[in-house]
């Protein structure tokens, strides 16, 4: 293909969708969506880090991801907002690196304009790059990846082990990519001089090396801790608990896969973007019968199968299957012969392939700015309620996702294990001022254990009072003198 360009009467509509990206990726950034747990679970730990210089076991699950935002956490503050600042800047950052894929793949500024527009609109996309979640990251180590795969100087190939040893010390379940550049390898022998060449793959190992050193350099250090986190990681029961036998994941069919829940995540997948899904797969398939852009293929199709064929899927990791299918589409979009109308609007023919285009854009942008205008956090006016008051110096108890929210000290929940059902003298021991129970994390995990946020407000009653009350959270008030309230 050749380095086409976008008409110039065009370039009104790529501003355009630069600005409407602008606004659907950074537009009240802070209230929508509203924080979810995970937004805790994962930068709460680097809060610790940062400020009371503790390592969380979730450090050693992910360290490259630590480093990262504990950087940013040290020059602005370990609060949700920059947690979500960040995620979306990471996010603009992608796009530029869907960008540069495209026109390393194809040569082709089109398909790499209407590839970021895409993905830059896409509803998964888009709401993954608004919250402060790990999944940003992720994509953005593994969309250097493919980047360099797709090269041939030596500055690729070290930039392949560089990427696949940040990749795996920011989240291991990416390993999917590995046997991705094999097949793209192996796909590629008949075809001399396209990439990914078989050399990449020596030097993916030399990063897998590196990042198994990083690892084993962290279990030398704190071996406890380490397999601690790893525990955690890897036997989470599908009910939502944490279990330390190996054999009670095989009895609940964590690792077996039930074709209920493949088509459950199938409908997941292309519910918000059914045209997305079906060209990106389109386009893989495309690919790999014409021998053509293989990466792009296999990258597509390992993807989504990692998403359907594990059984424990989060609703954020859909994100990851994103940027290969907006890729893809654009790609096969672009193969479709332009035939419609002549007539052209702004220096653009009026085609199925561009009605397509604007169509699940559009759908997308409708989607996000509904949810944008009508969505209210349910714990939004408690939490507003408690910053205006509680002091920089007074400690908090609560969820980590709304603990993330304050600026004061903090302790969670979940350090008053098995029942997360604290009494008096566990609250005043450790000098808690405040206590903010929400329904949704809190409550959600002590119903798990036969408990309620009932039995809660009931155990701190003698020595503490409810002064904020909302449908999803309650505020207390500790009484340090222990006395019971009227």
């Amino acid at each position: 293909m050749s380095d086409a360009r976008p008409p110039r009467e065009a370039w009104p509509l790529v501003v355009a969708g630069v600005v409407i990206i602008l606004c659907l990726r950074l537009v009240a950034l802070t209230q929508f969506p509203p924080p979810v747990a995970d937004e805790g679970t994962w930068p709460f730990p680097v809060r610790q880090m940062v400020v009371d210089h503790v390592l969380h076991p979730n450090y050693y699950t992910a360290p490259a991801y630590h480093w990262l935002l504990g950087l940013v956490f040290r020059l602005f503050g370990p609060v949700l907002a920059v947690g979500r600042i960040t995620a979306a800047l990471i996010g603009l950052l992608s796009l530029g690196q869907v960008y540069a894929i495209s026109m390393r793949a194809f040569h082709d500024r089109n398909i790499a304009l209407v590839a970021v527009l895409i993905l830059g609109t896409d509803v998964s996309a888009s709401l993954v790059g608004r919250t402060a979640l790990i999944e940003p990251y992720h994509i953005a180590w593994l969309l250097a990846l493919i980047y360099f795969l797709l090269g041939n100087r030596l500055t690729d190939l070290i930039g392949v082990s560089l990427c696949t040893a940040a990749l795996m010390l920011t989240k291991l379940n990416a390993i999917y990519v590995v046997p991705v550049a094999i097949l793209a390898v192996l796909w590629n022998l008949r075809q001399p001089g396209v990439s990914p060449r078989p050399r990449a793959l020596l030097f993916m190992a030399l990063g897998l090396v590196l990042a198994a050193s990083v690892y084993w350099y962290l279990y030398r250090s704190d071996p406890t801790t380490f397999m601690k986190g790893w525990q955690q990681k890897l036997l989470v029961d599908p009910s939502g608990g944490v279990t330390a036998d190996p054999m009670s994941l095989v009895s609940s069919r964590r690792f077996i896969v039930k074709p209920h829940g493949v088509l459950l995540k199938l409908r997941a997948l292309a519910g918000d973007a059914p045209l997305l899904f079906a060209f990106g797969v389109a386009a893989a398939f495309k690919a790999l019968t014409e021998r053509r852009n293989a990466l792009l293929g296999w990258w597509t199709l390992g993807a989504l199968s990692f998403l359907l064929l594990t059984l424990y899927v989060q609703d954020t990791w859909f994100a990851l299957a994103s940027p290969p299918l907006a890729i893809g589409a654009a790609w096969l979009l672009a193969e479709i012969p332009a035939t419609g109308w002549k007539r052209r609007w702004l220096g653009l023919p009026i085609s199925w392939p561009t009605l397509t285009i604007a169509v699940m854009v559009g759908a997308a942008v409708l989607q996000l700015s509904a949810r944008l205008a009508w969505t209210r956090p349910s714990t939004a006016d408690a939490v507003s309620w408690l910053q205006a008051r509680v002091k920089r110096e007074e400690t908090v108890l609560g969820a980590p996702y709304i603990l993330m929210q304050l600026t004061s000290k903090s302790i969670p929940f979940q350090e008053f294990r098995p029942s997360f059902v604290p009494g008096c003298d566990q609250v005043l021991g450790r000098r808690v001022r405040w206590v903010i129970v929400d329904e949704k994390e809190w409550g959600g995990r002590a119903g798990r254990g036969g408990r309620s946020t009932a039995d809660i407000g009931q155990n701190l009653a003698p020595c503490s009072r409810p002064v904020k009350r909302t449908p999803g959270a309650t505020v207390y008030e500790v009484l340090p003198n222990r006395e019971s309230p009227p």
